[in-house]
């Protein structure tokens, strides 16, 4: 190994662990911002709620909600949707996802083709350090 490889590994190591441990932290703080929340805005609205704290200090707290289409229920129910008047072709946005599993059963023609719509980019890299085995 060339000393630049070294120094960057020692570097990656170092960073790895720093990492490790700042998860730690986030997770703490994710849990304590929760408590936190629940503790102030016991009733909260959808949007940003305000508790004023004293000292002109005030306590903003965003509740947010997530929507996630149930995509079964959907599908039962949009003839009954679409009769009560509801806009389903703006209400709805429909995402194309590639099925990677099916992608990777294409000829080498069929890829050819239907790469001239997909955005290849790459992902960011995995490593892993494995330690040497223990000799027995």
């Amino acid at each position: 190994m060339s000393p630049e490889q070294i120094t960057l590994l020692t570097e990656w190591q170092s960073a790895q662990s720093a990492a490790e441990k700042a998860k730690l932290v986030i997770a703490k703080e994710q849990d304590l911002r929760k408590k936190v929340f629940a503790a102030f805005f016991t009733t909260p609205l959808e949007g940003v709620n305000k508790e004023v704290l004293g000292g002109d200090y005030v306590l903003k707290g965003t509740y947010k909600l997530t929507r996630d289409v149930d995509i079964a229920a959907l599908t039962g129910s949009r003839e009954n949707l679409v009769a009560a008047g509801l806009p389903m072709d703006t209400l709805i946005h429909w995402k194309p996802e590639l099925k990677v599993s099916v992608y990777r059963t294409l000829t080498k023609e069929q890829c050819a083709l239907f790469d001239q719509v997909i955005i290849t980019k790459p992902g960011s890299p995995e490593l892993t350090l494995m330690a040497p085995k223990a000799v027995e």
